[in-house]
């Protein structure tokens, strides 16, 4: 779907996860504080698309907005631009955390476990990155 309802009901769902991972941190559940924090991102990012056109089905929506942001270069103003410019690099850069807090990932020839990748330091640094990214697609949407 398109249109302002749906990226109401996304930015909803963002809230929802920015607020799950905010109150996991309180209870040193990091892990899923991690995952609440890349949620947040990825809706944030897809409430932004869906006011254009239909959010594709993927946790990396970061080159999808990019697109957007090409095509609203003329119809925005710089400081908005950047903005939602931001915001697809946020989303691109803890895309790999949807997998990584569920299965974990290989490094330097060891398996590390999803609880071992989510320390406090992480969870900490992406629950930022959810914050502004959702502050962002709500400024812009409300």
């Amino acid at each position: 779907m398109l249109n302002m309802t749906e990226s109401k009901r996304l930015l909803k769902e963002a809230e929802n996860c920015l607020i799950s991972a905010q109150k996991n941190i309180e209870i040193d559940e990091f892990r899923v504080s991690v995952q609440q924090s890349q949620l947040c991102i990825e809706l944030s990012c897809k409430a932004v698309i869906a006011k254009f056109e239909e959010p594709k089905w993927t946790h990396a929506p970061g080159e999808q907005l990019n697109l957007v942001v090409k095509r609203i270069k003329n119809s925005e103003d710089k400081p908005t631009l950047e903005s939602l410019m931001k915001l697809a690099e946020n989303a691109d850069k803890v895309e790999d955390w949807h997998g990584w807090s569920v299965y974990g990932k290989e490094e330097n020839d060891k398996w590390l476990s999803a609880n071992e990748l989510c320390t406090k330091e992480v969870a900490r640094k992406l629950l930022e990155i959810a914050k502004t990214s959702y502050e962002i697609a709500h400024s812009y949407i409300i």
